[in-house]
């Protein structure tokens, strides 16, 4: 047994490229079959999240006043989320890679075939002529008949034997890259005529069943990869324990592989962790490759080149681990099962038979402790393929054991690829008849039931999608196919239903954040508050960064939370940087009345707003109150997209004026909407909101500078519109510059809101007869004695004084 990977080293340059190239590929092609392994249904599955908005009262900025304490009432908006399993997408880049994969993998066979002697040649071109022609090209140009498959497969067949007859000194990489380029080149062709919208999904569905007899002639041919390595390890020192090696390491990889066997065939379900069969396959492959030398003793009569072997060794490998990957990327359950079946049933077989073979020629080798690798092929008794065909003989007999029900999942695996193609053509009736098919061949399959599925909720038909989610959990539940299930039922307002469904998830995936998440949701909309918690705190635990899990614990104690707990819940506020999260966290601040921070906002002006980004920006308003800069919430509420938010983000702007721009147009929105509809109840909020608003700022007797300038005087009234004392200072400035005008303004503004203040009379009073408007200081006069008789007597001495000071000023002018 040859075990040097340098077999290669004394080819030609080019073979030797070559031969890297590919071996590179099949290594790369390996690593996607872990990721599309581990991915699985998330590869045409995915969770979407479903954003619910709601609101909690609020009181904003609260202030002390004679009457007691003045309360702005607001409301805050909070996200609840929850997860939405999407509908069965079609893979179109796993289309696209398998069926590239393919067209290298198959080049590199029938390379090597044109080096192998005519018989045989004839023989395995005879093969390949009968598996392209069931590729049925016709179909791609919507043509009846099999001529253009027919003179592709001519013009194939041609290259080849112009290879093997004519050109036989032709270099390993030209004839590669001939056969690589025609296949590329009539690819193309064909994809470019075709009246197929994604015509490279018929290539890969066409391709399932060659990929299927190929990969299976090679799975079974390396099936004892792993025992015959077993020998070497075995027997690398001489020793009388070689014998007692060997049938401990075989017996415990055969042991394991039973195992396998018989929970994939429900003969056993214990709670252990199972040989995995894609695992043995990656390992058996590359094992393969160190024994190429080793493969020539058996095939040296029929594959007389040793590069040829390797390039036909590694084009089988490239071709089934594409298969394989490609079963996982369509989440095509069946097909994977036929893979698992294949794999385990071979290796099962071949291994006990492997070890029979050894056992059978090489015993008294053992017994001599020598170096039974060395000559493991060649048998002293019975020669491997004798082994081989019994092998066989006991495969046919353990497929008709199960009704050779491994063909049946084999067909579904087709159906549902052809469902896929029709679906990403966007013909949905054909797509119904091919899955229906896939379910006439095995019709608990997760694959199909999903996609019909997806296919009933196009049509909003949920009573159909839940008969067929329903289905889709009875072999292989899957988390995505319950929420589905307990959806349909929601929507059908069967609250129960959905609700049991998605308990009975929680037993199967007790970690399921989304499981759990909806689980939270559901008893949330009950009115059961602690099982919500509950839910909501697992969720969390099992996904602890996750900021949707602790956006909705937020959003819970915000909604739900007593104001000691909310301030304690503050305390442990994380840093995500996630619309939701920060809009919930907001509202939970705001809650509990905490001071004012400047919140950073990186909404977007030019895109429309989704409800969690408009919650968060709403809030951020009414927290940050005068710090930081104005949000543009106009530019926002202006913007057609976001017409569900204006009126919300109109108020939020509204109130951002009065903490941070002009106050007196905040009183001027309020009450153009109290007025717009008395009758309304958010006409009388408004009604309610403005008078608060008017009597906070009444009552406001915070400012203490000086006003130097006209900048600082306008920003005063800005901010101060009916504080007397900001009034009298901003009234003398502007007099003192000659800009009397500019202070009856205010004054006149200030009095919209403040007619129960005496002192805003008596200087507006004073203002009128400063600048000559005597007739609306006497009717302020009138106002000011039936408002306020005491004041108005006080008031009288000065304003006549000043009516007989612009008398006597007239008169001296005169």
């Amino acid at each position: 047994m040859n075990h040097s990977f340098a077999f290669w080293k004394h080819w030609q340059k080019n073979t030797q490229w070559l031969f890297l190239s590919a071996l590179a590929l099949l290594l790369t092609s390996l690593v996607g079959l872990a990721y599309y392994y581990v991915n699985y249904l998330e590869n045409v599955i995915h969770w979407d999240i479903l954003s619910e908005l709601d609101d909690i009262t609020i009181s904003l900025d609260p202030a002390q006043s004679a009457d007691g304490m003045l309360h702005i009432p607001s409301k805050a908006y909070i996200i609840r989320e929850q997860f939405l399993a999407s509908t069965m997408r079609i893979n179109i880049e796993a289309s696209w890679i398998f069926t590239i994969l393919a067209i290298i993998a198959l080049s590199l066979i029938y390379t090597g075939i044109t080096f192998i002697s005519r018989t045989w040649y004839l023989i395995f071109t005879g093969i390949s002529v009968f598996l392209l022609m069931t590729l049925q090209w016709d179909l791609f140009l919507n043509r009846t008949g099999n001529w253009v498959g027919f003179c592709i497969i001519i013009g194939f067949a041609g290259l080849s034997y112009f290879f093997h007859a004519f050109k036989r000194d032709a270099s390993t990489v030209l004839r590669f890259s001939t056969f690589l380029v025609y296949w590329l080149i009539v690819g193309s062709i064909t994809i470019k005529m075709s009246s197929y919208l994604s015509a490279i999904t018929h290539f890969s569905t066409q391709l399932i069943p060659q990929v299927f007899i190929l990969s299976a002639l090679f799975i079974f041919g390396m099936a004892y990869e792993i025992p015959k390595w077993f020998v070497f390890i075995s027997t690398r020192a001489q020793g009388s324990q070689n014998l007692l090696n060997f049938v401990v390491l075989t017996l415990i990889y055969w042991f394991n592989i039973l195992l396998v066997f018989l929970h994939n065939n429900k003969v056993i379900d214990w709670d252990m962790l199972y040989l995995n069969p894609f695992l043995l396959f990656g390992l058996s492959t590359i094992l393969g490759i160190w024994s190429i030398t080793d493969r020539m003793i058996l095939a040296a009569k029929v594959l007389n080149h040793e590069f040829a072997t390797t390039l036909i060794y590694i084009g089988l490998a490239i071709l089934s681990t594409s298969g394989i990957f490609y079963a996982f990327a369509t989440a095509n359950d069946p097909m994977i099962e036929v893979w698992e079946d294949i794999i385990i049933y071979s290796n099962l077989v071949m291994g006990i038979l492997f070890f029979l073979y050894v056992l059978s020629n090489f015993y008294g080798l053992f017994q001599q402790g020598l170096s039974v690798s060395k000559v493991l092929y060649k048998p002293l008794s019975l020669p491997i393929y004798v082994f081989r065909i019994m092998a066989l003989i006991i495969l046919v007999a353990l497929f008709s054991m199960k009704s050779f029900y491994t063909l049946n999942q084999a067909v579904a695996s087709y159906y549902n690829s052809l469902g896929d193609h029709q679906v990403a053509n966007h013909d949905y009736r054909f797509a119904e008849v091919a899955y229906k098919q896939a379910i006439g061949a095995e019709f608990r399959n997760h694959k199909t039931n999903y996609a019909l599925a997806s296919l009933a909720l196009l049509q909003n038909d949920n009573e159909t999608a839940a008969v067929y989610f329903k289905r889709a959990l009875a072999k292989n539940p899957s988390p995505y196919a319950y929420e589905g299930l307990a959806r349909s039922f929601s929507d059908r307002d069967r609250f129960f239903d959905a609700l049991f469904t998605l308990k009975e998830a929680s037993k199967h995936f007790p970690k399921s954040t989304e499981i759990l998440t909806n689980l939270a949701y559901l008893y949330n909309k009950a009115k059961q508050l602690d099982s919500s918690l509950i839910y909501l705190e697992k969720a969390q635990e099992f996904s602890s960064n996750s900021p949707i899990t602790a956006s909705n614990l937020v959003a819970f104690w915000a909604k739900n939370g007593k104001l000691a707990t909310q301030k304690e819940y503050i305390q442990q506020l994380k840093a995500f940087d996630y619309p939701s999260y920060q809009a919930n966290a907001l509202a939970l601040k705001l809650s509990t009345q905490a001071q004012s921070e400047v919140v950073e906002i990186s909404a977007n002006q030019q895109k429309a707003l989704d409800v969690s980004t408009f919650a968060w920006i709403y809030n951020a308003a009414l927290f940050q109150k005068n710090l930081g800069t104005a949000i543009p919430l106009r530019d926002f509420a202006q913007k057609a997209e976001n017409d569900q938010y204006s009126e919300d983000l109109e108020f939020a702007h509204a109130m951002q004026q009065f903490y941070k721009g002009d106050k007196q147009l905040t009183f001027e929105q309020l009450q153009a909407w109290a007025s717009s509809d008395t009758s309304s109840n958010k006409a009388q909020y408004y009604q309610v909101l403005l008078n608060t608003l008017v009597k906070k700022e009444s009552t406001s007797d915070n400012f203490s500078e000086n006003i130097v300038d006209a900048k600082a005087a306008q920003l005063a009234i800005y901010q101060h519109p009916l504080n007397e004392k900001v009034l009298e200072k901003v009234s003398a400035f502007y007099n003192n510059n000659k800009k009397p005008e500019e202070a009856h303004r205010m004054l006149n503004n200030a009095l919209k809101w403040r007619k129960d203040n005496p002192a805003i009379w008596q200087m507006y009073i004073l203002q009128c007869l400063t600048i000559g408007m005597e007739p609306y200081a006497e009717d302020a006069m009138i106002e000011l004695q039936k408002r306020f008789p005491t004041d108005y007597q006080r008031f009288l001495p000065q304003y006549q004084a000043k009516i007989a000071l612009i008398e006597k000023q007239s008169a001296g002018f005169q």
